[in-house]
């Protein structure tokens, strides 16, 4: 499996366990013996607390692939020497 295969596989993982996440809280919201406002209620929040996960791992994403790049650049230059 080189490089990008794995990049692709870890950002599928990702993105499939969000969907999951979202899938999951909408339905057990819509199951749960809640009256339509309070449903409604509910999923705004959840919807809000989504929205602030999904922001810290994207920036949390950043830093690592930051990190990854200056160790690389490095290691290439340590090479070089």
């Amino acid at each position: 499996m080189d490089e990008n295969e794995m990049k692709r596989s870890g950002t599928a993982f990702w993105i499939g366990m969000l969907v999951g996440v979202i899938i999951g809280s909408v339905v057990s919201l819509l199951y749960a013996p809640k009256s339509g406002a309070e449903t409604r209620a509910a999923l705004k929040e959840r919807a809000k607390d989504i929205r602030e996960r999904f922001s810290k791992a994207k920036s949390k994403a950043g830093e690592l692939k930051e990190k990854a790049e200056k160790n690389t650049e490095e290691m290439e230059s340590e090479a070089k020497e």
